[in-house]
């Protein structure tokens, strides 16, 4: 198993000083500042889990010692320097956004309860455990920090610029290495399970950002923006949207197949009929594709054919729901715990509960997000959370129907939000809450359609005042990025 850039502890050393040098050169160029740590959260990759002897990511640096990461700590700075430097000057008095105050809510209740922690003797490095809700916390914070620094065109396409490349570039990695090096390390299927398989990311957020980075292209090659409109620029887009493809199916993650068909349900439902067709014999070829694969993941590494199955770990042998075996264990055996103890208050949003409310050794957390907020905070925090996703979703659908003034914007906007379909399976039985870097990728999810909407709204607003009433063109925003509608 090949050592690879995102476990090397002199790599990760270097490059966290490094990005701290090149913050403090940005801090007097402040509307570059975000950049250096969206780089750091695009390039490394959030989980070691299922490498053998070693869990050393960028993102647990500092863990030994302190009560939270080196990065952790740099987001705080990070957010104190946003907030001084543009909170005040670019935020609306009157705008208002469910998305906005439900997770100030949630994070009012998780600090709320930190406080009542540390008055009954919790230790301080067990309230703040990455297996309670901080991640829900450093969730806001980016979504803060993006609100606020990308605060115009220019802002928001050297956005697009930096994912559009860094992702690209992972994408390009995760098949060279698949290819030369023996894949991920981070392959628990390979080093526990006993299979034959080898993967791209064991990582389920590298493949939600290969989806949005699809659907980025997908459009960028529809409209035919930018300066790059050759032929051959516009296949380098076809090849690095089938990376993409191919990453997120020699991943293995079930999660990531199924949130992959929810993209192809979307873009084929908000597309003309030629793109129809487009998207239905692009999805009909990746489906033969991952039957392929479906075959090395499942059907070849075992002798029985009920335990190759597909859902083998949450059904019995006769097919029915298991929730006393298997995945669905966990979640049965923390719900009845914390039911029987505290249904509506939870038990409290630090690492490690007392009692202990599930199975694990060394620390509490479920495969389900939903479940997760549920245990630590009760019904008030699931609701809650629940809020940020529902609200976010029919926010998005009243906004895409509005009239755009770059309708470039409106389906980049798109992209993102189909980033968040992909990740509603990982949400729904995954642990992206106690994995620093997937609330992050989060938060440009939940943020980017906002960003998108507010600018277009700002351009069309100063188009409009500085022009006469007549058939105004869309002006370009960017690099030759305006089209008409």
């Amino acid at each position: 198993m090949s050592i690879t850039f995102e476990y090397s502890f002199l790599f990760t050393t270097a490059y966290f000083v490094i990005l701290v040098l090149v913050s403090l050169f940005y801090a007097t160029r402040p509307q570059n500042i975000l950049f250096p740590y969206i780089i750091t959260i695009l390039l490394y990759t959030g989980t070691q889990y299922g490498t053998v002897d070693t869990d050393l990511t960028i993102y647990s640096r500092g863990l030994g010692i302190l009560p939270v990461s080196l990065l952790n700590i740099f987001l705080f700075f990070l957010f104190i320097f946003t907030y001084l430097t543009f909170g005040t000057k670019y935020r609306k008095k009157n705008e208002s956004l469910v998305l906005n105050r439900a997770l100030l809510s949630i994070v009012a209740v998780v600090l709320l309860c930190y406080i009542y922690g540390f008055s009954t003797g919790i230790s301080f490095k067990n309230v703040v455990s990455r297996y309670g809700m901080l991640n829900i916390i450093n969730m806001y914070l980016l979504f803060l920090i993006m609100k606020w620094s990308i605060y115009d065109e220019k802002q928001l396409n050297k956005f697009i610029k930096v994912f559009v490349f860094v992702t690209s570039f992972m994408a390009l990695y995760g098949i060279v290495r698949y290819g030369l090096f023996g894949g991920d390390p981070a392959n628990y299927y390979h080093n526990f399970g006993k299979q034959s398989t080898t993967l791209t990311y064991f990582d389920s957020g590298q493949g939600i950002l290969f989806g949005v980075l699809f659907v980025v292209l997908y459009h960028k090659t529809r409209l035919g923006l930018g300066r790059f409109t050759s032929v051959k620029t516009k296949w380098f887009y076809y090849f690095i949207m089938g990376l993409c493809l191919i990453n997120i199916l020699l991943s293995f993650r079930r999660s990531l197949w199924l949130g992959l068909g929810f993209i192809f349900l979307w873009v084929f439902l908000t597309s003309n009929m030629s793109r129809k067709v487009l998207i239905l014999v692009i999805s009909l070829t990746v489906l033969a594709i991952g039957s392929v694969v479906y075959k090395a993941r499942f059907d070849e590494s075992y002798k029985s054919r009920w335990s190759s199955g597909i859902a083998s770990d949450i059904t019995t042998k006769s097919g029915k729901i298991d929730i006393k075996s298997g995945r669905f264990a966990e979640l049965n055996h923390a719900l009845t715990k914390v039911i029987d103890i505290s249904p509506v208050l939870g038990m409290g949003p630090w690492g490690i509960n007392t009692p202990r409310i599930t199975e694990y050794k060394d620390y509490d957390f479920v495969h389900s997000s939903f479940v997760h907020v549920y245990i630590k905070l009760g019904v008030i925090g699931l609701i809650l959370y629940l809020l940020i996703f529902v609200g976010y979703i029919f926010w998005w659908i009243t906004m895409r129907r509005k009239k755009w003034h770059n309708i470039y914007y409106k389906y980049l906007a798109d992209a993102f939000f189909c980033g968040f379909l992909m990740e509603i399976p990982d949400l729904t039985f995954g642990t992206p809450l106690i994995i620093y870097r997937h609330p992050q990728i989060i938060a440009m999810l939940l943020a980017m359609p906002y960003l998108c909407y507010k600018i277009d709204s700002i351009v069309k607003a100063r188009n409009i005042k500085m022009k006469p009433m007549r058939n105004i063109p869309h002006s370009n925003t960017g690099k030759g990025n305006g089209i008409k509608t």
